[in-house]
């Protein structure tokens, strides 16, 4: 299942970091869900998509060094328990 969380988002990636780099410049910032605050079965599934989409954006963005090509992975994380009405 992770295969199928990844396989698109690294395709694309590193197509489109291709094109960027032929112009000199661009970003590429990978995403990721918002982890779950509860165990479940998907758990190890989306914490090792996480882990890689990490590992994937740091080495493309060491790969694309001096490219004017920078990649970023973006992966957020729930927030505390509260939220607005806390204000």
């Amino acid at each position: 299942e992770v295969d199928k969380c990844v396989r698109g988002t690294m395709a694309l990636a590193r197509r489109q970091a291709e094109r960027m780099a032929m112009f000199g410049r661009g970003r590429i910032v990978l995403t990721a869900s918002p982890e779950d605050r509860k165990a479940g079965l998907d758990t190890a599934v989306q914490f090792s998509t996480n882990a890689f989409l990490r590992a994937f954006a740091a080495k493309l963005n060491s790969q694309l060094s001096g490219s004017g090509v920078k990649v970023i992975a973006l992966l957020p994380e729930p927030v505390a328990d509260g939220g607005i009405t806390d204000l």
